[in-house]
């Protein structure tokens, strides 16, 4: 075998082993960090509904965990759209439907994407059907919410 193939193995299995190490740094990270995060932002929350500086602290306090609790949710939904991508592209969607694959995007962009090509599974027609039931136009809005930002 030439040195310049070895060389490439090599870096293959270094790269293989660095994203490991930062997969479990990450995890590392989340079991720690999110205790943490949920008891600053309770307790944020609570000062500004028991420690009003106006009238309207408990809205501001009540609109502030909705956004956060909504970031935090897309977040996870972009996570869970390139973790599941071959699955999700392989079973879910028809082969030529728009893919997973984004972290930029949620599963619920791509599932908009993929009903207006009609290109969704029975499956993930059932999904959207739901998610709609829980907010209007959930997917659509999806889109919207990712451009926005």
């Amino acid at each position: 075998m030439n040195k310049i193939l070895m060389k490439k193995k090599q870096n293959q299995w270094k790269k293989l082993l660095i994203s490991l190490v930062l997969l479990w740094v990450a995890i590392i990270l989340s079991v720690v960090l999110l205790p943490v995060w949920i008891i600053y932002t309770l307790w944020m929350i609570l000062d500004r509904i028991f420690n009003p500086t106006s009238n309207s602290s408990w809205k501001k306090a009540i609109g502030y965990l909705a956004s956060t609790i909504r970031s935090v949710a897309v977040g996870i939904d972009q996570i869970w759209n390139v973790i599941c991508r071959d699955l999700f592209n392989n079973i879910l969607i028809t082969w030529n439907g728009y893919k997973f694959w984004n972290v930029q995007e949620t599963i619920s962009s791509v599932l908009w994407h993929n009903q207006i090509d009609w290109t969704l599974s029975k499956t993930w027609k059932r999904v959207v059907k739901m998610l709609d039931r829980i907010e209007k136009d959930h997917c659509k809005n999806a889109i919207i919410y990712i451009n926005k930002k």
